[in-house]
């Protein structure tokens, strides 16, 4: 992958786009959290985080959601499974991923 060094998440990795899931947090019951900061969002382990374009971050995130779609229908309820339906992508510079 090309591109320059970044921190995410505390962690140093290449510039490129990652595909993330918001964060499941306790709440009556689990609930995802579409309105956290994107450095509290997750990497996605489904179906990998790290893409080198946009439009391979992209198809993932539609194969994640089909996948998770999958997996509820099939009677598992996970909530880190619903929250994989709401995957984003984001470049690996974008400032909104630090904390």
């Amino acid at each position: 992958m090309k591109g320059h060094i970044v921190k995410v998440t505390g962690s140093i990795v290449l510039c490129g786009w990652y595909l993330l899931v918001p964060p499941v947090e306790p709440h009556n019951g689990w609930v995802f959290n579409l309105d956290a900061p994107l450095s509290r969002w997750n990497p996605s382990v489904a179906v990998g985080s790290t893409y080198d374009t946009a439009q391979a971050c992209q198809a993932a995130a539609v194969d994640l959601a089909m996948l998770a779609d999958l997996t509820l229908r099939s009677g598992v309820n996970d909530p880190g499974i619903v929250a994989s339906r709401h995957g984003r992508c984001v470049v690996g510079d974008d400032p909104r991923l630090r904390p």
